[in-house]
C-alpha cells in the first residue's frame, strides 16, 4: 500500500482497493501528492481532495454528464483551471463493489485506449541493421575550416603568444 500524509487517506485507498478487487491487479501510487490507481501501468482513477474520479472517453463522458457528475479540473498556481479526462463517480458506487466495477471497467478501457494512442508505432522504429551507415568523410564546411599548415580546425588552433602573454593580434593593436 502507498502511504500518504494521513491515516484517513490510507483508509480511503484501502476502501477503494477493496471495491476494485474484482477488476484484477490494481496498484495505488502517489501522483503529485495525491493517490491514483493503476491497471497494467496505466492510471484510470485518482483521489483528489477526498473525491474519487475515473478516466472517461467520448462514450463514457456522456453518461457522467447526463447524471450531473463533475469533471476533474486541475487549478495551477496562477489560478487557471484545466479540465482533465476524469469525472466523479456517483455516491451510490462508493460503497458497492458491483456498481463500482460498472464505473471502473469503462474507465480502465478509456485509459488503456488513450495509452496506446501515445505510443510510437512499430513501423517508424528501425533496427540498427536497417539504418544507413554514416559517411566517413568530413562535411564541406569542416574541410574549409582546416588550415593548410597545421591540418587542425581553426576553432581548435591555439593562438601564438608573445613573451608578455599577449596574442599577436593584441600586441599589434596595442603597439
Amino acid at each position: 500500500m502507498v502511504f500518504a500524509r494521513s491515516n484517513k487517506a490510507n483508509e480511503l485507498v484501502a476502501h477503494y482497493l477493496e471495491l476494485f478487487e474484482q477488476l484484477g491487479d490494481i496498484k495505488p501510487k502517489l501522483v503529485f501528492g495525491e493517490h491514483a490507481f493503476f491497471f497494467q501501468g496505466v492510471m484510470f482513477a485518482l483521489i483528489w481532495d477526498g473525491v474519487l474520479y475515473v478516466r472517461v472517453d467520448a462514450t463514457s463522458r456522456a453518461k457522467h454528464v447526463s447524471l450531473g457528475l463533475k469533471p476533474f479540473v486541475y487549478v495551477n498556481r496562477e489560478g487557471r483551471g484545466t479540465a482533465m479526462p476524469y469525472f466523479q463517480v456517483p455516491v451510490s458506487a462508493l460503497d458497492d463493489a458491483d456498481e463500482m466495477s460498472a464505473w471502473a471497467r469503462p474507465a480502465i478501457a478509456a485509459a488503456l485506449a488513450a495509452s496506446t494512442k501515445r505510443k510510437p508505432s512499430a513501423a517508424k522504429t528501425t533496427t540498427t541493421q536497417e539504418r544507413k551507415p554514416r559517411a566517413k568523410t568530413q562535411p564541406a564546411a569542416k574541410k574549409a575550416a582546416v588550415t593548410k599548415k597545421s591540418k587542425v580546425p581553426v576553432s581548435r588552433a591555439r593562438p601564438t603568444r608573445s613573451i608578455r602573454g599577449r596574442t599577436a593580434k593584441t600586441a599589434a593593436r596595442r603597439g
